[in-house]
């Protein structure tokens, strides 16, 4: 076990008293291991990190760890597969930038739906926001009740307030998923193509997957973030805040300039 873990978990304990303080920041004080820096983002206190911890009174079977890590966790699988792609794009393997691209477009998909569940979860759990409890807890153990509901209802319960998806960040979130959807739910278009003499029947319409491309994963990657933080601002998150709370639920240190 590393020396920091006990820390951290002791700073996550404290969350509630922080909250007390800090209701409207919109990301929370989080420890971890994963990025040296450490990253200003509040008044009083510096956050930026995800936390994994096992301690020896926890049963062996269960690690416990501070509710953005799996958030966090995804989205360096995410830039690190982009990364990946964008050294491999001068390889000219089209084959496997298109196969390595799909597998970005659908982990960014995912990464905004852990997300969205986590992020409101922890939310509801403050008092500013305790109104949305009920339905949040009920939308949350629905087996049913997918990413296009959270996206289109869970904003409007939580701050009164609807995500813009027909234009900006949204428009771009949402036609994503449409792609993700075409991706992970492929089936065959069964068409027949003719030339003379010639009929081919059967064929299936993979222009969506033949499409893709090296910047198709960054883009992703690009929109996922800037779709989270439509979430952050319609919460109150000033623009020069959002690259902080980026940093804190996604790993992604900010960029001066």
């Amino acid at each position: 076990m590393k020396k920091n873990n006990l820390r951290g978990l002791s700073e996550f304990l404290y969350l509630q008293i922080i909250r007390e303080n800090h209701e409207n920041q919109g990301y929370k004080p989080l420890s971890g291991r994963i990025h040296d820096q450490n990253m200003e983002q509040g008044p009083v206190y510096g956050a930026g990190f995800a936390q994994c911890t096992t301690l020896a009174l926890m049963p062996k079977d269960r690690t416990l760890s501070s509710p953005n890590r799996m958030v966090w966790e995804l989205f360096q699988a995410l830039r690190r597969l982009c990364t990946r792609l964008t050294e491999a794009h001068a390889s000219q393997d089209e084959s496997a930038l298109r196969q390595d691209a799909a597998i970005c477009v659908i982990l960014a998909v995912q990464c905004v739906e852990v997300f969205f569940n986590v992020y409101f979860q922890v939310l509801i759990s403050e008092s500013t926001y305790a109104h949305a409890t009920g339905k949040i807890s009920a939308d949350l153990e629905k087996k049913q009740f997918g990413l296009d509901g959270k996206i289109k209802d869970w904003p409007c319960h939580v701050f009164g307030r609807k995500l813009a998806l027909d234009k900006g960040a949204g428009q771009k979130f949402v036609a994503l998923k449409n792609l993700r959807h075409s991706l992970m739910h492929f089936k065959s278009s069964h068409e027949t193509f003719s030339v003379t003499g010639v009929a081919i029947q059967g064929l299936a319409d993979a222009s969506a997957y033949e499409s893709l491309c090296a910047k198709s994963a960054i883009d992703a990657l690009q929109t996922a973030e800037a779709f989270l933080c439509e979430v952050f601002t319609l919460q109150g998150i000033t623009p020069e805040n959002l690259p902080h709370a980026l940093h804190s639920w996604t790993g992604r240190p900010p960029v001066e300039g």
